[in-house]
């Protein structure tokens, strides 16, 4: 596949993504998001008052939630006691609350941060795509591949047609991932420095959790700094300068200059947190924490261990509404089967191909790997404190998940006599586990893997396998919005 038609076919994943999650956003009842009411509050505050809102005590009442929650918010509610997402950074909620104050009434101001997390996730394939084509410019259909599969994942499509912080954050940070990536590949000095600076800023204002994105950019400075070391390469030596103390000396001061021009941009927030918590809280979580009182807390033991596993896994893929709207086991085992078939894949790559690939190419990959480490070790040590196994707080590692998984998909292509073993296996199972109609569509799945198969000689094949692949999930979008979320939250 050329270039060219690579971002051709982009630009209809996206269309595709987007057409879906307006779906979503349109049928999706009001407030049956994750602390969507919250996030609504947060912004209309800013819009109504023009100014940022302070967490304090009664901003979380568990019973009058779950109350809320049992009525499916049944006949326009009053939600505006719900406001514990007013400790978090600000600056989702300050585009939102600039763009509701924009609208005649209120009735779309819902809608309206809908659309703007829309337009983050659209963004977000293109960045993922951006990604893996620096990574393997020679196969665009790894990128075009990665950004397929973030764009298809039915959990993932639901979140970002909701109002939360969420896919801004997550932009962010797949935004600082790329700019590590570039830098390894020797994107000059000053422009990685500016722009690594703002992007820093601007996920400072804006989630936590893209913290972990200034992480991404040292490791990419440093990676640089490596590669000039047994390359000899002089665009990572400021000025030319010899020697490796002076090369380091450099390198820190790059990575001096981010933080810097990051706390220009973000400074102030942490200062008012401080002024405003008090006891040194300058991210609020303290505040937060002492709030949520009655929040399910965690006790470490086997069966939590099961719990986090099992639940983590399905409300990756989907669990809708307020964690409440599973759908149909044997879409799960499905859902299985494919993640089992692309890890097998990942794990051949990185045995047999890892040590082929140029040493830009493997930092690229590091970068990734540590991008879902840190966002996995928030994950851990959130659910260490409350029981909060949902798949989705993944997400911020959409670009490190894409890329592998299609890295793994592309490596079964490679073996098509593996992959249909794997895939009539599966089916198999399938059948004699779950049984029923699902085991059609896997069917029909394992025949268009077979059918690539003798196709294997052809340039086809590979297009026949992602197009059979990304079919299945925009099928499954559709399955999980008109057979599930939208009979279990509809009112009456």
């Amino acid at each position: 596949m050329s270039t060219n038609s690579a971002r051709h076919f982009l630009f209809i994943v996206v269309g595709v993504y987007i057409i879906l999650a307006l779906a979503y956003a349109s049928a999706t009842p009001a407030w049956q998001n994750p602390d969507e009411p919250a996030h609504y509050n947060y912004a209309r505050s800013i819009a109504d008052q023009a100014r940022l809102p302070v967490l304090v005590a009664g901003d979380y009442d568990q019973a009058a939630l779950e109350r809320l929650k049992a009525t499916k918010f049944a006949g326009h509610p009053d939600i505006s006691g719900i406001r514990y997402e007013s400790y978090q950074p600000p600056l989702y909620y300050a585009l939102a609350g600039a763009l509701i104050a924009l609208l005649p009434g209120t009735e779309h101001d819902l809608r309206a941060m809908r659309l703007l997390s829309i337009a983050c996730g659209a963004l977000v394939l293109m960045v993922i795509f951006a990604s893996g084509r620096q990574i393997f410019p020679e196969d665009p259909l790894v990128a075009l591949g990665a950004a397929a599969l973030i764009a298809f994942i039915p959990q993932h499509t639901a979140m970002t047609a909701a109002a939360n912080n969420d896919t801004l954050g997550e932009l962010l940070l797949s935004l600082m991932a790329l700019l590590g990536i570039r830098r390894v590949n020797g994107l000059a000095d000053r422009t990685f420095v500016a722009a690594g600076g703002i992007l820093l800023g601007l996920a400072l204002l804006t989630k936590v959790t893209a913290y972990v994105g200034g992480v991404l950019l040292v490791a990419g400075e440093l990676a640089g700094w490596w590669l000039a070391r047994s390359q000899r390469n002089a665009r990572f030596v400021l000025g030319g300068a010899g020697g490796r103390a002076a090369a380091l000396r450099a390198h820190l001061a790059a990575v001096a200059g981010i933080v810097a021009i990051a706390l220009l941009i973000s400074g102030w927030w942490f200062v008012r947190n401080a002024m405003t918590y008090g006891n040194g809280d300058i991210l609020g979580l303290a505040r937060h924490d002492q709030v949520v009182v009655g929040q399910p807390r965690t006790v470490i033991g086997l069966e939590a261990i099961r719990h986090f596993l099992v639940v983590s896994f399905q409300s990756f893929w989907g669990v809708f509404g307020w964690m409440g709207v599973l759908v149909d086991v044997r879409i799960y085992w499905l859902l299985a089967l494919l993640t089992v078939i692309a890890l097998v894949g990942l794990v051949i790559f990185l045995a047999r191909r890892l040590g082929t690939l140029s040493a830009g190419q493997r930092w690229g990959l590091a970068i990734l790997g540590l991008e879902f480490a840190l966002i996995f070790a928030v994950m851990i040590s959130l659910n260490l404190m409350f029981i909060q196994p949902q798949g989705r707080y993944l997400f911020p590692a959409s670009a490190a998940i894409g890329i592998f998984l299609a890295l793994g998909v592309r490596e079964m292509i490679a073996r098509p006599r593996l992959l249909a073993a794997l895939a009539a296996a599966g089916s198999v199972a399938l059948f004699i586990v779950v049984r029923g109609a699902l085991f059609l569509a896997m069917g029909g799945l394992a025949v268009v893997i077979i059918l690539g198969f003798w196709l294997a000689s052809r340039r086809v094949y590979a297009a026949v396998v992602w197009v059979g692949l990304c079919s299945v999930l925009i099928v499954l979008n559709i399955i999980c919005l008109v057979l599930f979320i939208v009979p279990a939250l509809s009112v009456g």
